[in-house]
């Protein structure tokens, strides 16, 4: 995804960030009447993050949060003081939700078996029913596109820049040289791209997850972000919203790259990578064969790579081919001894002689989203989310502590590591705070 497009998405990413920090006010208030003290934000990133698909695939957010907001709070405390509040799906929602928990439930199946599985889950009526919702929402966005377009072309004009994916292929439609797809093979393209677009939805509200449950837990990470970030920006007026140029200068929000770049090594997201050889292959003296599935725990890989552990990373080089020696661990370097610990600073570098403070991504071996030509193609976007949304959130929370019972850090694996326990204690900043 273009800097360019990302740029035009980032007003939307950011009203949704700023939706989200009006839907938490809400429930604080609603909260102190009842006598609890934290309550889950789980469901809250997962409608947010999954608003944004909606902007990337339609130019419109799905609605979640809005929907969510409306309805009259219903929710359980539970004995440690934790508020779960219960918001009922839209049928958009809960028929995604269910499309895509057809696919992360066979992911653990090897590719034959998957595909089998699937087919028969294609012709259950749950199935058949969410399918046909996300199909009219579908055709419901082509039609209002292509009416746009046809009326801008009725006055002489085109679309001069795609704000979506729907979009970008409306206003190529009827183009000379074009070649337009049937209504039935677009839908399909369009739910490809949905659902493997969701995909990244579920990691970053996962990384979100996570990342509220560090900052929590250190309090003077939150303190100095926030000091950051009210020193990189002159307007901090109630009602603006941060732009693509406050989020993507490294040289004016050093620790905000640190914090997003400590989440995802701390949070592991994608614990593994599997990729099928294609050709024999040797790796580190052994032979693989064509057809074989190499799994790679790239994510807990990088945060050993520390100095304590350099003669055993070093075992195997007389094995590793020049390219690889000559390069080491692209240009990386090795990690003090301490990567179980949450702690920002360790990507911060600080000038001797003017004592200013600058983001190094090389500091230390972390791969979240995968290497080559195969690693994540919703990077760019991911950051971009992450940033937006930590940023907007930190400067209107401080997060304060959560009941222990409340703060664990174990965790549910499936397509994505994501916590099962996010609860956070959310309350303007106060002059105690800073």
């Amino acid at each position: 995804m273009s800097s360019k497009h990302l740029n035009e998405m980032t007003p939307a990413i950011a009203a949704n960030a700023k939706a989200l920090a009006s839907y938490w006010t809400k429930k604080m208030n609603v909260m102190k009447q009842h006598n609890a003290v934290c309550f889950s934000c789980q469901n809250d990133f997962e409608m947010s993050t999954l608003d944004i698909i909606g902007e990337v695939i339609a130019g419109r957010s799905l609605g979640m949060l809005a929907h969510a907001q409306s309805q009259t709070p219903t929710f359980k405390v539970d004995q440690h003081g934790g508020a779960v509040f219960e918001v009922s799906p839209t049928p958009l929602f809960a028929s995604l939700r269910y499309l895509f928990s057809c696919i992360t439930d066979n992911t653990m199946f090897p590719p034959w078996a998957a595909r089998a599985i699937q087919t028969l889950k294609s012709w259950a009526p749950g199935y058949i029913r969410s399918r046909r919702v996300v199909d009219e929402y579908i055709s419901t966005c082509l039609e209002e596109s292509r009416k746009s377009v046809r009326e801008l072309r009725e006055i002489g004009q085109e679309v001069e820049a795609a704000r979506c994916m729907i979009e970008m292929v409306t206003s190529n439609e009827g183009l000379p040289g074009e070649e337009s797809l049937p209504d039935h093979e677009l839908k399909d393209e369009v739910i490809t791209f949905l659902f493997s677009h969701s995909g990244g939805h579920d990691t970053t509200s996962a990384a979100l997850q996570w990342a509220v449950k560090f900052l929590t837990d250190n309090p003077n990470a939150q303190r100095k972000l926030n000091a950051e970030l009210r020193n990189a920006f002159d307007d901090l007026s109630e009602d603006r919203m941060l732009t693509y140029a406050d989020v993507t200068s490294p040289d004016k929000t050093p620790y905000l790259e640190a914090v997003v770049a400590e989440v995802l090594r701390c949070a592991r997201i994608a614990e593994g990578t599997r990729r099928q050889t294609l050709e024999p292959m040797n790796i580190l003296g052994y032979e693989i064969p064509v057809g074989a599935d190499l799994i790679f725990i790239s994510p807990t890989a990088a945060s050993i790579t520390t100095k304590a552990a350099e003669p055993s990373i070093r075992t195997y080089d007389n094995h590793r081919s020049e390219t690889s020696l000559k390069h080491g661990l692209g240009g990386k370097r090795l990690w003090n001894n301490d990567t179980a610990e949450f702690r920002p600073e360790r990507w911060i570098v600080i000038d001797e002689k003017s004592g200013k403070e600058s983001f190094d991504p090389k500091a230390g071996g972390s791969v979240p989203f995968g290497l080559g030509v195969r690693s994540c193609p919703g990077k760019a976007l991911a950051m971009l989310e992450l940033k937006v949304y930590l940023a907007t959130l930190n400067l209107a929370f401080f997060l304060g502590p959560v009941p222990k019972e409340l703060s664990g850090y174990g965790a549910v694996i499936q397509v994505t590591r994501s916590p099962s326990q996010a609860y956070i204690a959310p309350r303007p900043w106060t002059a105690g705070d800073l």
